[in-house]
C-alpha cells in the first residue's frame, strides 16, 4: 500500500481525528510560524499606518485575543457546528480559514512581528498559555469521553470521536506548555546586567 492510499484508508476511516488533526495543526503550528515568519522591517514600516493601528488596538486587549482563539476552537466543535459543515462540504473551507485567522490572533500576543506588542512579564504570558492548555484539555475531555455521536457527526464512531478528542487533549496541551518552557528558558538565559522594561496590564511598569 503506498502513502497515499494509506493517507486515504485513514481520513476515510477516522474522519473527525483527521479533521481535528488538520484543525490543530493550522491554529497552534501555521499560525505562530506565520508570525514568527514576518520581517520585523516589514512590521515595523507598517506599524504607524491608520489601519495597524486600529488592528494593534484590537489585539491589544488579552482577554479578547484569548476569547477569539478559544471561542473558535469550542464554537467548531458544538454539534451543531459539526453536523453544518458535515451537511455542507462548501463551509469546510470557511472552517479551516477561521481556525488559521483565530490562531493568529490567540498567538499575537506571544509571538507578534512587533516585538512591543508581545506580552510580558513572561509570567503573565505563561498564564496565558496555560489557560489556553486548560481550555483545550477540557473539550478534549469532553470529546474523548461523551457517548458516540455526541460531537455531531452522522455515522462517526466511537473510537474516531474518542481519538479526535484524545488529539485535542494531549498532543494540543503540549503545544502550548512547549511554548511556556521555550518562553522561560529564554528568559532565564537573559545575561542579568541587561535590563529589559516590561509592560504589564495595568500600565505601570517593571523592570528586571
Amino acid at each position: 500500500m503506498n502513502i497515499w492510499a494509506w493517507f486515504a484508508n485513514l481520513f476515510h476511516t477516522y474522519p473527525f481525528s483527521m479533521q481535528m488533526t488538520g484543525h490543530m495543526i493550522l491554529a497552534q503550528v501555521v499560525a505562530p510560524f506565520l508570525l514568527l515568519a514576518v520581517p520585523r522591517k516589514i512590521a515595523s514600516r507598517t506599524e504607524e499606518s491608520p489601519a495597524t493601528e486600529k488592528l494593534k488596538g484590537f489585539l491589544s486587549h488579552r482577554s479578547v485575543t484569548w476569547l477569539v482563539g478559544m471561542g473558535a476552537m469550542w464554537a467548531w466543535h458544538l454539534p451543531a457546528a459539526c453536523r453544518a459543515v458535515a451537511s455542507h462540504p462548501g463551509l469546510e473551507p470557511l472552517e479551516d480559514i477561521s481556525f488559521l485567522l483565530n490562531g493568529i490572533v490567540f498567538w499575537w500576543p506571544i509571538f507578534s512581528p512587533l516585538p512591543r506588542e508581545r506580552m510580558t512579564p513572561v509570567p503573565w504570558a505563561a498564564l496565558y498559555l496555560v489557560s489556553g492548555c486548560v481550555g483545550c484539555t477540557l473539550l478534549g475531555i469532553l470529546l474523548a469521553f461523551a457517548p458516540a455521536g455526541a460531537a455531531g457527526m452522522q455515522d462517526m464512531t466511537a473510537a474516531d470521536q474518542h481519538t479526535g478528542g484524545l488529539i485535542m487533549w494531549v498532543p494540543g496541551c503540549l503545544v502550548y506548555l512547549s511554548a511556556v518552557i521555550a518562553m522561560f528558558a529564554r528568559w532565564y538565559s537573559t545575561p542579568e546586567e541587561i535590563v529589559t522594561e516590561y509592560r504589564i496590564p495595568s500600565g505601570s511598569e517593571l523592570t528586571r
